[in-house]
């Protein structure tokens, strides 16, 4: 994205460009469920940013229902699952942690899927932050027809390798206090499904 000409260095991430700071809510389809991109690419942390929305105070008022399963830069909330990422888990800890991350990369594959497909997010787009923003709501919803069209994927460009999306520790640096009714959903979760698995 073009540098903007106001407050060029809110945009500037920590890979040293201009961008946007693109957080979302994906489905085991890859849909794209719910995005935000108002905010610039020197905010990093996904808490900081989701915890802004509307649709986390959708989940936390109770309109909004289910499960989601975050990284570890998030913290665990009675609608939000992390990994469990220290050293001593218990062996129905570690299960969990591993299907905890498992499915959640579906978030990864969906923002891969989406550059394969709209190749230019994976480049410099060549506009405001604001056009940028719309550009990448569009290309969401176009991805998100394209799955319900039961489109082709896109092949991998053996040219083109897509960037990595944030890890687990570069969040962790930043990670906050779990909440009670997280952790207790957590450990509710782990009994009832990694407990006794043989």
């Amino acid at each position: 994205m073009l540098g903007p000409s106001e407050d060029a260095q809110f945009f500037m991430c920590r890979k040293g460009f201009y961008s946007i700071n693109l957080s979302a809510i994906v489905d085991a389809d890859q849909s794209f469920r719910w995005i935000s991109v108002k905010f610039p690419g020197s905010v990093s942390r996904q808490q900081g940013v989701f915890r802004e929305s509307r649709i986390h105070q959708e989940f936390m008022s109770g309109q909004k229902t289910g499960i989601l399963l975050a990284d570890s830069g998030y913290r665990a909330e009675n609608f939000i699952l992390k990994p469990i990422l220290r050293e001593n888990r218990t062996p129905a800890e570690e299960r969990f942690t591993t299907a905890q991350c498992r499915d959640r990369a579906i978030v990864e594959r969906a923002s891969g899927s989406l550059k394969k497909q709209f190749s230019s997010l994976h480049s410099e787009l060549r506009y405001s932050p604001q056009r940028c923003g719309k550009i990448i709501v569009a290309a969401c919803a176009l991805g998100n027809l394209a799955i319900i069209l039961k489109e082709e994927e896109f092949p991998d460009d053996p040219d083109d390798p897509v960037d990595g999306v944030e890890s687990d520790e570069d969040d962790a640096l930043y990670e906050e206090p779990d909440t009670a009714a997280g952790v207790s959903l957590q450990q509710r979760i782990i009994i009832s499904l990694f407990c006794n698995v043989t």
